[in-house]
């Protein structure tokens, strides 16, 4: 195979991943996108091991290599209504810098709760099944790592330190995998490392981090206690929003992390986290205040703790805190069935 194209190629990310697999020996089966099906593999043309009426959501690749671009695909939304905000409020007087310096972290200097109706969607439950992979969409198929939660973690990580699949590996002082308990029982997923989280390559230790912190200690739970990784493991330039083929290139990381932990509970910190793990277009606010279910586990969206120093107001603190004892009983709840055998 020859050199990856280091463009704009939407397909550079598979082509590169391919590579890598064919160097280790594995070979793979590429169909012109006629919309046939290849008579000795059962398989539709342009589509990558799925047969041929499967769904466009199922699709591993489109005809010209890119995810399909759904608003939601692989995923079902039911039900309707917003919980109520409560009284409590999470921490105490706002930061004396605040509007703190959004240059910190990511996400600071971005809307994050756009309306249901600006959506175009009712918000409802989502669920992503367990079989709706961005390894999948990627057309990747990696051998999972062995051992334990923690030397799996190791492994997935050095895998990470090495990779060069997007341009932010240019950039980057460090890749920030991810920090805490590898049997944690509560993830928290954000957006991407910010600056502080660049230079010390651990996620959530800048002015937003600090913040994450008080809520994790507010939830009768510390930070040792639970998991803490973004979407992406590198720093996009000056905190901007990552790019659609950063995400996708990046997630797998982000999966395989998941998988690994298996957790009772995942928390989604801001738009980006949420659209993600959900592969919905529908913003935090309409989507926040729910459990959702990311292959099997429970994932409540919620607001970035940027965005609360942002806009430290109190109807804001009420939502988040809001949200967080909903995490907090449905962790209870869960370690209770879980004991119980059920």
């Amino acid at each position: 195979m020859g050199k990856i194209n280091e463009g704009t190629d939407p397909v550079r990310g598979l082509m590169a991943r391919m590579e890598m697999l064919e160097a280790s020996g594995i070979r793979f089966l590429l169909l012109p996108c006629t919309g046939q099906t290849d008579p000795a593999s059962g398989v539709q043309a342009g589509h990558s091991g799925h047969p041929a009426d499967s769904t466009p959501a199922a699709s591993a690749v489109s005809c010209t290599g890119a995810v399909p671009a759904a608003a939601n695909p692989g995923a079902t939304v039911e039900g309707d209504g917003r919980p109520d905000l409560c009284s409590a409020a999470v921490g105490g007087k706002p930061p004396a810098a605040s509007p703190c310096d959004t240059a910190s972290y990511p996400g600071a200097a971005r809307a994050e709760a756009p309306s249901v109706a600006a959506a175009g969607v009712e918000a409802g439950t989502i669920r992503v099944r367990r079989e709706d992979s961005l390894f999948e969409a990627a057309g990747a198929a990696y051998d999972s790592p062995r051992g334990s939660k923690s030397e799996m973690l190791d492994a997935i990580r050095e895998r990470a330190m090495a990779c060069a699949l997007c341009p932010l590996h240019k950039t980057r002082t460090h890749v920030v995998f991810g920090d805490g308990n590898p049997e944690a029982e509560l993830v928290f997923v954000g957006e991407a490392p910010g600056a502080d989280e660049d230079v010390q390559g651990l996620p959530f230790v800048g002015r937003a981090g600090q913040l994450l912190n008080k809520m994790i200690a507010a939830m009768g739970l510390k930070r040792e206690e639970v998991y803490i990784c973004n979407v992406l493991k590198c720093r996009p330039p000056n905190n901007r929003t990552p790019a659609p083929d950063e995400v996708r290139l990046c997630s797998p990381y982000l999966e395989e992390q998941l998988e690994t932990i298996r957790p009772l509970v995942i928390c989604a910190l801001g738009s980006p986290a949420a659209q993600t793990l959900l592969r919905t277009k529908l913003g935090i606010g309409a989507i926040r205040g729910r459990f959702h279910e990311y292959r099997g586990i429970a994932t409540m969206a919620t607001y970035h703790p940027a965005y609360v120093l942002r806009s430290y107001t109190e109807e804001v603190r009420r939502t988040v805190w809001e949200d967080l004892k909903k995490v907090r009983a449905k962790l209870d709840e869960l370690r209770a069935a879980r004991r119980a055998g059920k």
